[in-house]
């Protein structure tokens, strides 16, 4: 199963805020609103108390307006205390108030530092952002050797996006040289992460022969079986 990034840095790390992560993922996927306003409750109570985690959690409900008003001002008050405390993912969270302009004026040098800085803490997320951005050159500047830097360590940091990320630039040969040994490899690692789509891709590639692969139903077979099986 994916799991949220933030949810998962708090996991894969431990502490006291596991049990809250826990319930964020439960509620998550449920559209019930007396659930999902339980456990904003629940978050509020311990974001006001100083976990970090529900502070993040309440920036993003806040921001996309689930459970409670939509509110920028919120988003922004929550993401800033969460980063105070030097939570890798409430500088990441803080980062996309100034990038995207949600409670506070668009700061684009603003946001590439808070993803620095979330990065260089151990968030995957944020360093996945940090390849994209190098990539496309969102921040103002492009730099295909930092994207790539950036891409590895958030695929080694668990990030299953990244990883289906430096497949596709292989595999395309856009700004990256093609490279197909490079893309199977990147594809099987965000298997390996547990994403659908990176499985689905070593499906298609083993059915037709592509990526300098031989044909091979049996193996073909096995990536659309796992696929389905992550995809639930």
């Amino acid at each position: 199963m994916l799991r949220d990034p933030l949810i998962a840095f708090v996991l894969r790390n431990g502490g006291a805020d596991a049990a809250l992560a826990l319930l964020a993922e439960s509620a998550r996927p449920t559209q019930d609103a007396p659930v999902l306003q339980a456990a904003l409750r629940q978050l509020r109570e311990a974001g006001t108390a100083g976990s970090p985690f529900a502070m993040c959690m309440c920036s993003r409900l806040s921001r996309a307006g689930i459970g409670t008003l939509k509110s920028d001002h919120d988003a922004y008050m929550w993401a800033q205390r969460a980063a105070a405390v030097g939570f890798p993912p409430g500088l990441y969270e803080l980062g996309q108030c100034f990038e995207n302009g949600i409670g506070v004026a668009r700061d684009i040098h603003r946001a590439h530092a808070l993803y620095e800085q979330a990065s260089g803490g151990g968030y995957g997320f944020a360093a996945q952002r940090l390849g994209r951005a190098y990539y496309d050159g969102d921040f103002g500047v492009r730099d295909l050797e930092k994207a790539v830097r950036c891409m590895e360590r958030a695929a080694d940091l668990g990030e299953s996006l990244a990883a289906l990320n430096l497949a596709e630039w292989y595999s395309c040969g856009d700004r990256l040289a093609k490279d197909y040994a490079a893309a199977v490899r990147w594809y099987q690692r965000g298997a390996d992460l547990g994403d659908p789509l990176a499985t689905l891709q070593l499906f298609l590639a083993y059915s037709e022969g592509e990526l300098g692969l031989q044909r091979d139903l049996t193996l073909a077979n096995r990536y659309k079986e796992l696929a389905e099986q992550q995809d639930k």
